[in-house]
């Protein structure tokens, strides 16, 4: 089970460096250093009294979390960072299809409760600027003043 574990991490990491994700450099990077530090060491998996690999997968698991909380940092910071909803998507398309461990798909889950609000937020507004120039709509520039409120008029029916 343990060695799954350690194999579903290493494929999630590599899921995630394919995607080419701007500033993901970082993390591979030091994700590909834990695992070379992990496979320098040599383990004798079927010795039942040698402990060493257990030591040292808990070792590799604590690097890993403090991995999954700047990864987790770096999904925040893009989620904060665009507010375009139709990226937003995409970008949770794209992690969810990728990350694996549990910790990382939970917060995954708010981030759509992030986004609603976020679409809910621009409906408003645009729900707002509909009822303040529904009666007197801004015209383009060189459009004759009774074009704009037919045109206008057209959209109420």
């Amino acid at each position: 089970m343990k060695l799954i574990e350690i194999f579903n991490t290493i494929e999630q990491f590599q899921s995630l460096a394919r995607h080419n994700l701007e500033d993901m450099e970082k993390l591979t990077k030091k994700f590909k250093d834990i695992i070379e530090d992990f496979k320098k060491k040599r383990h004798d998996l079927l010795s039942y009294q040698n402990n060493q690999f257990d030591r040292d997968y808990v070792q590799f698991n604590v690097e890993i979390s403090h991995l999954d909380v700047e990864l987790q940092n770096y999904i925040d910071n893009n989620f904060n960072r665009f507010r375009n909803i139709e990226f937003s998507l995409k970008l949770l398309r794209k992690f969810e299809s990728t990350l694996k461990r549990d910790s990382l798909k939970h917060n995954l889950t708010s981030k759509y409760n992030a986004i609603l609000h976020n679409y809910a937020t621009e409906l408003d507004n645009i729900q707002r600027v509909f009822t303040d120039q529904k009666t007197n709509p801004n015209i383009v520039r060189n459009m004759p003043p009774e074009a704009g409120k037919i045109i206008w008029a057209r959209h109420l029916f």
